[in-house]
């Protein structure tokens, strides 16, 4: 395995003072692909608790890369989504309310995010996530009637002007990260 980058080393740096970060490992992780067992995968966090997530939804796209994402079933509540495109990989992972996002930094290593508990970009559905497998027009939502989580299918526009885009690139090395969560992350 490669030595960190010094670019890869100030994007942890960054990501470790952020106002959204609580804690910040940085970690490897194998390829989703292949440690998937019977549509099952385990995830083992640092601080060595681990769940085991599975599969709703598998998707393998040229442009959008392979996506893999489903519901915990063993080790909390809560849903995961991991990405792999360009051999970098990232997921997003909701477990009992608390959110923790994991950042490529390199081929070889990745950056593990747990979001302080007071933040939450849109407040809703973090103790009841979408089932992201259920039909958006069947109206049967068995959710907390308070939180919007039926899965809606809508089309987004994201723009980025310059500036924003070169901060980014500068902090995290790539744009397409943040685009992948927008576009991701739109019902949770």
């Amino acid at each position: 395995m490669r030595e960190l980058s010094q670019e890869s080393e100030k994007q942890l740096a960054a990501l470790a003072d952020t106002s959204f970060s609580e804690k910040v490992w940085l970690i490897t992780s194998k390829d989703f692909r292949e440690v998937t067992k019977g549509g099952f995968l385990t995830f083992y966090f640092p601080d060595s608790n681990q769940i085991v997530i599975k599969a709703a939804m598998i998707t393998d796209n040229p442009q959008k890369g392979f996506v893999w994402s489903g519901n915990i079933v063993s080790g909390g509540n809560g849903y995961a989504i991991f990405r792999i495109k360009d051999n970098m990989k990232s997921a997003i992972i909701s477990v009992d309310g608390t959110q923790y996002e994991m950042i490529p930094l390199s081929t070889d290593y990745q950056v593990l995010v747990k979001k302080k508990a007071d933040f939450s970009e849109n407040g809703c559905a973090l103790e009841f996530p979408p089932d992201i497998t259920s039909d958006p027009t069947d109206g049967d939502c068995e959710y907390t009637p308070d939180y919007n989580t039926c899965p809606a299918l809508i089309d987004i526009l994201i723009a980025v002007e310059p500036e924003a885009a070169a901060e980014i690139k500068q902090k995290y090395g790539t744009l397409d990260y943040f685009l992948w969560i927008a576009e991701h992350t739109v019902n949770f």
